[in-house]
């Protein structure tokens, strides 16, 4: 991830989440960097950032894109998929991962 994207996700795409998690839309939300890739090969994805989430209802019917894209415009004044444009596509497959809960990591 260069500069400029870190200060977007710096700048508009951690704030948003924080207030989601404020508003208890969002249970969480973190964002780790990796500062050192211990393997890189052929076919396998180039992490350099991991962002963990976990909603109340886990989606529900809530509809994200328009969340989203309301709290872009009135907290930020920016449309997101402006915001979106500014960062340079970087893989050509998804790497969103979707996970399950862990009882045994679960704190109660």
């Amino acid at each position: 991830m260069g500069a400029a994207d870190h200060d977007l996700m710096s700048t508009y795409f951690g704030p948003a989440n924080g207030l989601l998690v404020e508003r208890e839309m969002l249970h969480c939300f973190i964002a780790l960097e990796v500062t050192e890739a211990v393997f890189e090969g052929p076919g396998v994805l180039a992490w350099n950032q991991v962002h963990v989430s976990d909603h109340w209802d886990e989606g529900g019917d809530i509809d994200w894109d328009a969340l989203y894209g309301d709290l872009f415009r009135h907290e930020f004044s920016r449309e997101l998929d402006e915001v979106w444009a500014e960062i340079p596509p970087i893989r050509e497959i998804s790497t969103e991962y979707r996970g399950r809960l862990v009882p045994d990591l679960c704190v109660r």
